[in-house]
């Protein structure tokens, strides 16, 4: 489920993959700074954009999703 309250939307390369997403990779110099619960770093390694349909007539067209190596 999408975490409205969040500061940026995450999905895993795997993930993208899974679902068909195309992974637009980050930019010459760009670099994404994001920290798992354990203090880990996240490695972005692009962003992607999709459309969830979350009931018959509801679609929530997500954005600068982040996709991450893992």
């Amino acid at each position: 489920m999408v975490d409205t309250g969040a500061s940026v939307s995450l999905i895993s390369k795997y993930w993208a993959r899974m679902h068909g997403f195309a992974v637009t990779p980050l930019g010459e110099g760009t670099s994404v700074d994001i920290k798992g619960a354990a203090g880990v770093d996240v490695g972005i390694v692009g962003v992607t954009s999709f459309t969830i349909q979350l009931t018959p007539t509801l679609e929530m067209d997500l954005e600068n999703v982040l996709v991450s190596n893992g």
